[in-house]
């Protein structure tokens, strides 16, 4: 649980150990998930929307495309955080706030 993973996170930086990162990640996860699961269906939505000539399988690639852009993004600055060269927040953080701003920008590119 949360308060559980506080009370540990306080135990490790109070004894000076090094790996708190890993910690902190898994913190943040807990708040930034639920936001992501709510952007990638947001961008699937705005992207099923879109009428082009490719079809309905160029919609579906698009959109299986970006979610596997996402997850990659993730892990990438996920990996760097854990390697401590980004802080655990903006790692957590970051794939939300870029596809949430892709989000933002197919919405006011989306026909009316």
């Amino acid at each position: 649980t949360l308060p559980e993973l506080n009370r540990h996170i306080d135990l490790v930086r109070s004894r000076g150990a090094d790996g708190i990162e890993v910690f902190l990640i898994e913190k943040y996860l807990r708040y930034a998930n639920p936001i992501s699961v709510i952007i990638l269906t947001i961008i699937g939505f705005l992207v099923s929307a879109r009428k082009s000539r490719g079809g309905v399988g160029f919609q579906i690639a698009l959109g299986f495309s970006l979610a596997f852009i996402y997850i990659l993004f993730f892990m990438m600055s996920k990996g760097i955080a854990e390697g401590g060269g980004m802080p655990p927040l903006l790692a957590v953080w970051l794939p939300n706030i870029v596809f949430g701003t892709v989000g933002i920008g197919l919405y006011y590119t989306l026909p009316r």
